[in-house]
């Protein structure tokens, strides 16, 4: 599983420079901005049934029950999202021309709806073929091959033509997820079957049990997408595309708390849940003292290098350096933190998680539109530091009050739990 990461890791940061490479900046700055646009809506879609058919799923595989699920909840889910997607689709039809301008037309609003349809249903099939208990198959189709298969087509389009354009990106874009959901949707049907008893009545149930899981899901794409789309509502297409890079960068030094995080993840709720607290702090110290080690590398790095990694997009990119010096520190600040967003959701304080990365998401944007007039895209830059910092510092004094836990990197000075 962590060389599939790891593997994953590699090929969507390539997926992310190819685009830079073959698109001007002003384009690449559109299409940063539209992905983002498209990350964000994509859960507001999904409504949380990604989670919900992955628990429905391996709930009911433990218990035999698989075929029964399908037939249940698989309508009602896949129903969801196309009706989810036409009010989505509403929504963009008044919104992008306003914030588009001269690069809206009426086949990006048709491509965007297209990317939207393969997102959701990829992401939700393959949430299905985790929960049938085909890990690997799931991550190796979404976290490789789709990126993969991206990057791959856009650098064979671009050689054989010598030119792509930004339409054309995106539709590439849409084919690499529709590829995921044609994989998993074969391997979910040869497991349970086809929906053999479609069932209207399953739809509102379907809402209302995924709702809570929307509320836990939606937080985190917003906390990630919500700089670059009020830099693309508020600045130039240059700025996003500078800034978007050094994020997506940035994003690398998190490969280290992914990869540790996978390790733990199912070792915490029955420690938790069977009152072993100073067991999990143990395996949570050592688990800090891992990221440590493999994060401080790329930090520094990223830090003294930021003008050689960001001449990987393009020499245009280089001037984004002092943005990319400032979103590592930040983000070396949230790995000290320790995985607490992680150890939240596993151990009973989902509400309390999801209420502060949507208080956090707020303020995130609320400093945008105070900081992005008076400075910029450093302005952007600031709200998304101080922002996550305050996410990560609130969830780990959450876990603190409520367990004794003290999951941050601080625990490293400490080897015993003393409750």
């Amino acid at each position: 599983m962590l060389l599939i990461r790891g593997l994953a890791v590699a090929t969507m940061f390539v997926a992310q420079v190819v685009p830079a490479k073959c698109l001007d900046i002003d384009q690449f700055g559109v299409f940063s901005y539209i992905t983002s646009l498209l990350t964000v809506l994509t859960f507001v879609v999904i409504w949380g049934t990604d989670r919900y058919s992955l628990k429905s799923f391996s709930l009911s595989k433990s218990n035999g029950e698989a075929s029964n699920t399908c037939n249940q909840n698989t309508f009602g889910v896949y129903s969801l999202l196309l009706i989810n997607t036409i009010l989505v689709t509403v929504f963009l039809y008044f919104y992008l021309p306003s914030h588009l301008g001269e690069n809206y037309s009426i086949p990006i609003l048709f491509i965007c709806t297209l990317i939207l349809f393969g997102r959701t249903f990829a992401r939700v099939s393959s949430s299905v073929t985790k929960g049938l208990g085909n890990v690997l198959t799931a991550e190796f189709t979404f976290s490789f091959l789709r990126p993969l298969l991206f990057a791959v087509l856009v650098t064979s389009f671009y050689l054989l033509y010598k030119d792509i354009s930004l339409n054309q990106v995106l539709i590439l874009f849409s084919i690499a997820y529709f590829s995921v959901f044609i994989i998993t949707s074969i391997k979910n049907t040869t497991s349970v079957g086809k929906i053999t008893k479609p069932n209207l009545q399953a739809i509102p149930g379907v809402y209302k049990s995924s709702f809570f899981f929307f509320l836990v899901g939606v937080g985190m794409p917003l906390m990630a997408n919500i700089n670059t789309i009020q830099l693309g509502n508020m600045s130039s297409n240059d700025d996003v595309a500078l800034y978007s890079a050094s994020a997506k960068i940035v994003s690398l030094v998190a490969i280290g708390l992914v990869s540790a995080n996978l390790l733990i993840s199912p070792k915490l709720s029955p420690l938790y849940y069977d009152g072993k607290l100073r067991e999990m702090y143990t395996l949570i110290r050592k688990n800090n003292a891992f990221i440590a080690c493999i994060t401080v590398i790329p930090v520094l790095i990223i830090a003294f290098f930021s003008e050689e990694v960001l001449a990987i997009y393009g020499d245009e990119y280089i001037e984004a350096a002092p943005l990319l010096r400032l979103l590592v520190i930040g983000q070396a600040f949230n790995v000290l933190c320790g995985p607490v967003l992680l150890v939240a959701t596993l151990i009973g304080f989902q509400k309390s998680a999801s209420a502060t990365v949507l208080t956090m998401a707020f303020v995130n944007w609320l400093l945008c539109v105070l900081l992005i007039p008076m400075y910029g895209t450093i302005g952007a830059v600031y709200a998304c530091v101080i922002a996550n910092i305050m996410l990560n510092v609130g969830l780990a004094i959450i876990i603190y009050y409520k367990t004794n836990l003290n999951v941050t990197m601080l625990n490293l000075c400490k080897k015993q739990y003393a409750k």
